[in-house]
C-alpha cells in the first residue's frame, strides 16, 4: 500500500474585509470620537475597510529633528460663525483645492510670527495629514472677543489627500518635495490647547487621541 499523502487546513479564520468602529479605533490608537472624524471627513468609508485601517496604522510617526512644524488640527466641515468670512470651517476629502485654502489659512489664534517663521503648515485629522502648505505671509488679523485676536495667512497648497485615499502633489517648491512626501505619509501627534499646535525636536509624549 502506498504511503498516505497529506494536506493541512488552517483553523485560523481569514481576516474580515471590514472592521467595527471600536476595533478600528483600537488598531489606530484613537478614541472612538477621533475615529468618527476620519469617517466624517471621507478618510475612512463605511463600512470601515480593514485594509485601509491597516495602511493608516502602519504609517510612521513623524518626528522633527530640527526646526519646528506648525500643525492645524481640524475636523469635518462645519458652518462658520456669523462673524466669519468663511462659509465653512474644517476639511473633507471631496473639497476643491481653493476650499481647502479658505478653511485652513484663516482665522486662528496663534503666534503669527512663529507660523510664518516655521514656513510649513500641515493640516491633520485625528493624526492623519490631509494637506500641507508653504506659509508665505501673515496678511491680516481680527479681534475675536475682548482679549482674543485671530490671524490670517497667505500660502501655497503643496499637497492634499483626495477622496480616493491618494496623496497628490498640488504644487512644487524647490527642496521641499521629499520633505512633503514624508510628512503626508506619516502620522502626526501634537499637544495644544487649541487647533494650532507645534511639533519640534522634543515633543511631549502623547497618545494619538485627535
Amino acid at each position: 500500500m502506498p504511503l498516505p499523502t497529506f494536506t493541512t487546513i488552517s483553523n485560523t479564520p481569514a481576516p474580515s474585509p471590514t472592521m467595527t468602529r471600536t476595533d478600528a479605533a483600537t488598531k489606530l490608537g484613537l478614541s472612538p470620537t477621533a475615529l468618527d472624524k476620519l469617517v466624517h471627513t471621507g478618510i475612512l468609508d463605511l463600512p470601515i475597510s480593514t485594509e485601509r485601517v491597516s495602511a493608516l496604522s502602519d504609517r510612521p510617526l513623524l518626528s522633527v529633528t530640527s526646526g519646528e512644524l506648525t500643525v492645524l488640527r481640524t475636523d469635518s466641515p462645519q458652518p462658520a460663525s456669523d462673524d466669519d468670512d468663511r462659509t465653512v470651517i474644517g476639511f473633507h476629502t471631496s473639497m476643491e483645492n481653493e476650499e481647502i485654502c479658505d478653511t485652513s489659512l484663516r482665522w486662528w489664534r496663534c503666534d503669527p510670527a512663529r507660523v510664518v517663521d516655521n514656513k510649513l503648515l500641515v493640516v491633520t485629522i485625528a493624526t492623519i495629514p490631509v494637506a500641507a502648505f508653504l506659509v508665505t505671509a501673515h496678511i491680516a488679523q481680527a479681534p475675536s472677543g475682548k482679549r482674543t485676536v485671530r490671524h490670517r495667512f497667505d500660502g501655497r497648497l503643496l499637497a492634499r489627500l483626495q477622496a480616493d485615499g491618494r496623496v497628490v502633489q498640488v504644487s512644487e517648491v524647490a527642496d521641499l518635495g521629499r520633505r512633503v512626501r514624508d510628512l503626508m505619509h506619516s502620522r502626526i501627534i501634537t499637544i495644544s490647547g487649541g487647533p494650532i499646535g507645534y511639533l519640534g525636536p522634543n515633543p511631549e509624549r502623547a497618545q494619538p487621541r485627535r
